[in-house]
Formats: structure tokens, C-alpha cells, sequence
């Protein structure tokens, strides 16, 4: 047995607000929701074009990785590197008799490429690592195509800010 309740205006207008604000609900989840798509398409649009530069940046790395800025056109005589690197010891103010010895490294060529390393030991005693910026800066900033290629550092005295040491100054020559 069902019942049946009589509508009575009152409760006509009640279902009326009823509806009203259902349907204002309803748009108003609609307009969230369709802001939230389109704020997701712009962070996907904006994603998607990073990850293009971001490719092409990294294609860009690759062939400067692979194509050295500077290089000698052929191999120094020894003593045209040990002048460069006796100017930038003087430039770094660092005495002449710390520099101990200088050995030349055998000449390698590069993996895969068109290029050989030429490079020179040199040891040194009794530098801070102010003089050793100095000079290793005063020697690279001075000719674009030297740089270290290795460096090792030794404190034998714990109490002093002095180091010896080794390092190897090298250059690229084009060499095909």
C-alpha cells in the first residue's frame, strides 16, 4: 500500500530551491572541472615543448662533447710549453724553485675522434691551493688550448697549508 503525500505550494517551492541549487552545483563543479582539464593541457603543452629544447640541448651537448672548442694545429716543442708554464708561474707569483721537475706524457689519441692529447707532468712543492688557482688559471686563461688534464695533490705536513703537486698540462692537436 502506497501513500501518497499531498503537494502543497510550500514544499512545490522547496523542491524548486532544491533544483535551483542542485543545478547551480552541478555547473559549478562543471566550470571546476573544466578548468582543471584546462590547466592540465597547458601544464602538458608547456612539458611537452620543455622536453623538445630539452632534446635539442642535449643533441647540442653531444657534438660539443665531441668537437673540442680549442686546438692546437700541431705539436709544441717542449720548450715553447715550458715557457707558457714558466710565465704563469711567475704571473702567479709562485718562485721558479718549486717547480721540480716536468715530464712529457706519451702522446694518446682520443676514442673515435680526429684527435691526439698532448700532455706534460709537472711537479711542484710547497703551493697553497691560492697558488695553485693562480696558476693554473694564469696558464689556461693565457692560451685557450692548454689545460689540466690531471691533478693530484699530497700534504705531507698536516700542520701546513702547503701542498706538492703533480699535474699534467695538456693540448688537443688536430691530427686526422
Amino acid at each position: 500500500m502506497a501513500v501518497e503525500l499531498p503537494m502543497t505550494k510550500h514544499s512545490s517551492k522547496q523542491q524548486t530551491t532544491l533544483m535551483a541549487g542542485t543545478f547551480v552545483l552541478i555547473l559549478m563543479l562543471v566550470w571546476f572541472q573544466w578548468r582543471v582539464l584546462a590547466s592540465t593541457n597547458d601544464t602538458w603543452s608547456q612539458g611537452l615543448t620543455q622536453l623538445t629544447s630539452m632534446r635539442g640541448d642535449a643533441e647540442r651537448i653531444a657534438v660539443l662533447r665531441q668537437t673540442p672548442q680549442t686546438v692546437a694545429g700541431q705539436t709544441r716543442t717542449s720548450q715553447e710549453l715550458l715557457g707558457q708554464v714558466e710565465n704563469a708561474l711567475s704571473a702567479a707569483g709562485i718562485d721558479r724553485s718549486l717547480w721540480n721537475d716536468s715530464v712529457p706524457e706519451p702522446i694518446v689519441r682520443l676514442p673515435q675522434s680526429d684527435y691526439r692529447r698532448v700532455g706534460t707532468r709537472l711537479y711542484l712543492t710547497s703551493l697553497t691551493l691560492q697558488q695553485l688557482a693562480a696558476f693554473v688559471h694564469t696558464l689556461e686563461s693565457g692560451d685557450a688550448t692548454l689545460h689540466v688534464s690531471a691533478l693530484n695533490l699530497t700534504n705531507r705536513d698536516q700542520e701546513s697549508p702547503a701542498f706538492d703537486v703533480d699535474l699534467v698540462v695538456s693540448y688537443l692537436v688536430y691530427s686526422p
